[in-house]
């Protein structure tokens, strides 16, 4: 009986040691070190560009419309990435793509 626990034991071990080294999403923090082109370094050592960046509706500016007494209005939402903010990031499976998640306050 105690062999099967054993066995069980090292198959629930395989199992999550096997999910770790896939690492399907990991969480960064970053600094922008270029708005233009965009560039954030991770790790102190590893700067991410444009092309492996997907970027959040927190991280850009977009017009939107609201409704204030009745009225529709256009608005201007200014949440673009500027130098040395610091970031949120998403490592995607494969480790190539990186989301940005948000601004750190």
């Amino acid at each position: 009986m105690n062999d099967m626990k054993d066995i069980t034991n090292l198959i629930k071990k395989a199992a999550i040691g096997a999910m770790e080294e896939k690492s399907p999403i990991n969480i960064k923090y970053g600094t922008v070190i270029s708005d233009d082109p965009l560039k954030i370094q991770i790790d102190q050592k590893l700067t991410l560009s444009e092309i492996q960046l997907e970027l959040t509706s927190n991280v850009i500016n977009y017009t939107t419309n609201i409704i204030i007494d009745g009225e529709t209005k256009s608005i201007t939402i200014k949440n673009e990435l500027t130098l040395n903010d610091k970031v949120i990031l998403l490592r995607m499976q494969g480790g190539q793509q990186y989301l940005v998640l948000d601004k750190v306050r």
